[in-house]
Formats: structure tokens, C-alpha cells, sequence
């Protein structure tokens, strides 16, 4: 790990990853670095590595290291546990509540109803990770970063019509159930993006298009997924 750490150094206001010691988080940087050469155009990221002192070929991300991402990801934001193994997990209540498209997956598969809390009129941001792999790549390319930094979508949009575009794009044509005695959660989540726009030029994926990119991986990976 001498380069990736050498490498790592030179980001500004990154001192620490904080990823969980079970699994292999060796692998989980790994998988970060291999993202990041994969957005190299033109080869500057390489340039700018290797003037810091990392090798950008000798950090291979080998084993588990993209599910390593993924599933710390999950754990840390309280949608998984695992025990001795980040591999090794399963999903929280929190979890289960908000798998929409395992939801939609298993209605569609097993020809029964979609339920969803609530009645769909609460608000998120989405944010497509090809949108905020851009974005992270223009950050780190700035002389000083900030302490702090919110990445997000500009705008919400409701779960209802969220629900509405993933059931066009699984084709799922059966009935959805919106249980209004269940909670809604909170009405609205908006977030501040004033300084990330001040900073760079934020770009977004067309929503209906990274749905249905993020579902039809889903879909098509359904058979591998280990959650």
C-alpha cells in the first residue's frame, strides 16, 4: 500500500478514510484508485499522482474491493450489520425499508403487489454515482478544499414519482400499495450546494437515465448481489 498512500497524501483534505478494518479495506482504496483512473482523461490524473510520489500502476484493486465500497457504504449508514466480515452481512430494519429495488424486483419476479410506505409525498435528492465521481475528480484538481463540502443533486424529487419511473422501467405493471399507516419519513431533505457550485461546474445524469442504469445493473447483477 507504499504507493496508494504516498498517492492519498497528496489530497488535500483527505486525512482519513475511516474505512472498517473487517473485509478487506486494502482492497476498498484500491477500488477507489482504479475509479479514479478509469475517469483519467487525457491522462492528467496519472501526471498528477505521479508527482507526488504514487505509482498509478502499481495499486491493483484485486479480491472484493468494489463490494468492499459498496457494502461499507451500507453499513455505515445503518442499512447493514456485519459481523466478523464486511462481507459477511445483512440487511438492518432501515434496510429492508428503503430496498426499493429489491422491492420492485420480487413484485415484478413473484407477480404480487408493491408495497411502499407511506403515501410517496416525501422528498429526496438523488445523486447518480457517475455524477459524483465527476465532481470529486474537479475538487480534488482545486488548490484548496475546503473542510467541508456538500455533494448533491440540485432538487428533489418525490417518492412517488420516483416509484413511478423505476415500475415503467422494471416493466412492472402490477398493483402499487402505498401503506398510509406506515410513517412518510421526513417531508423534505434539501441541501445547501452553495459552495459546491461557487467551487465547480456541477453536471447531473438526466434522472430518468440513471434510474434506469442503477436498476438494470441491479436487475442484471441480481444473481451475484450478496444482500
Amino acid at each position: 500500500m507504499e504507493a496508494m498512500e504516498a498517492w492519498a497524501e497528496g489530497l488535500k483534505g483527505i486525512k482519513n478514510l475511516n474505512f472498517c478494518g473487517c473485509g478487506d479495506p486494502d482492497s476498498g482504496y484500491a477500488a477507489l484508485l482504479e475509479t479514479l483512473k478509469a475517469h483519467d482523461e487525457g491522462g492528467e490524473r496519472r501526471k498528477w499522482a505521479e508527482a507526488r510520489g504514487g505509482s498509478w500502476e502499481e495499486v491493483q484493486c484485486k479480491g472484493n474491493g468494489y463490494d468492499y465500497l459498496i457494502l461499507y457504504f451500507l453499513d455505515a449508514n445503518g442499512l447493514m450489520e456485519h459481523g466478523g466480515s464486511v462481507g459477511g452481512g445483512w440487511l438492518t430494519k432501515k434496510g429492508k425499508s428503503v430496498r426499493i429495488f429489491l422491492k420492485i424486483y420480487d413484485a415484478k419476479k413473484n407477480n404480487t403487489s408493491l408495497k411502499i410506505w407511506g403515501d410517496g409525498s416525501s422528498s429526496r435528492e438523488l445523486l447518480f454515482a457517475d455524477d459524483l465521481a465527476s465532481m470529486l475528480m474537479q475538487i480534488i484538481e482545486l488548490d484548496e478544499i475546503p473542510e467541508r463540502i456538500i455533494i448533491s443533486r440540485n432538487g428533489e424529487v418525490t417518492i412517488k414519482e420516483i416509484v413511478e419511473k423505476l415500475c415503467k422501467i422494471a416493466n412492472f405493471n402490477g398493483e402499487v400499495v402505498w401503506e398510509t399507516d406506515k410513517p412518510n419519513g421526513q417531508k423534505s431533505r434539501p441541501s445547501d450546494i452553495s459552495l459546491l457550485k461557487s467551487l465547480i461546474k456541477p453536471k447531473y445524469t438526466d434522472l430518468d437515465i440513471a434510474l434506469a442504469e442503477s436498476y438494470n445493473w441491479f436487475e442484471q447483477n441480481y444473481d451475484k448481489a450478496r444482500i
